[in-house]
């Protein structure tokens, strides 16, 4: 299963502590859907602190995308690939 960059939506808020959290989540759409249960959807958020964050705002649309948590579970970076073909999303 390839997870493809279908979006993504920076922001900036006050922490429960009052300190201010910064970071990007990314939506991703599975490649290739199910004809039953439909296109497996994800999201998920990266800290601006965390070394995936500067990639993050730059990959293009369309791009295939690899999460790697750490021990947490958490995103902790990404790798990703240029598409073969242009991204367009077909519903």
């Amino acid at each position: 299963m390839a997870l493809i960059l279908a979006g993504r939506n920076e922001s900036s808020f006050k922490g429960s502590d009052g300190n201010q959290v910064t970071g990007i989540t990314l939506h991703l759409l599975e490649d290739t859907p199910d004809p039953v249960n439909g296109t497996h959807v994800e999201r998920f958020y990266i800290h601006e602190k965390k070394p995936g964050y500067g990639t993050a705002k730059t990959i293009p649309f369309g791009s295939v995308i690899t999460p790697v948590y750490n021990r947490y579970g958490k995103v902790e970076d990404i790798i990703w690939k240029t598409p073969d073909k242009p991204f367009s999303l077909k519903l």
